[in-house]
């Protein structure tokens, strides 16, 4: 699922103010960065896992502190223990 994306009303306001070149190169700026993001995004493997009910609140308290989605989390401290 992909997230949403929520604007300001103050952003919006603003966007209207843009320029068709400036749409254009927004847009052209989006795709690019959104190439580049694919492009080093190593491939993925869904999973099913068990774990503690106690374990898995814990994991979705600290990435709500950290500011991340859960799995993010869960995948970033899984390499930081295998690889390090």
């Amino acid at each position: 699922m992909r997230p949403i994306q929520y604007f300001s009303d103050d952003y919006l306001k603003q966007s209207k103010k843009s320029s068709p070149s400036q749409i254009a190169d927004f847009l052209e700026e989006y795709i690019q960065l959104h190439r580049r993001t694919k492009q080093t995004t190593p491939p993925m493997q869904l999973i099913s896992l068990r774990m503690p009910i106690h374990l898995l609140e814990l994991l979705k308290r600290r990435a709500k502190l950290e500011g991340m989605p859960y799995q993010s989390l869960l995948k970033t401290l899984l390499e930081k223990s295998l690889i390090a």
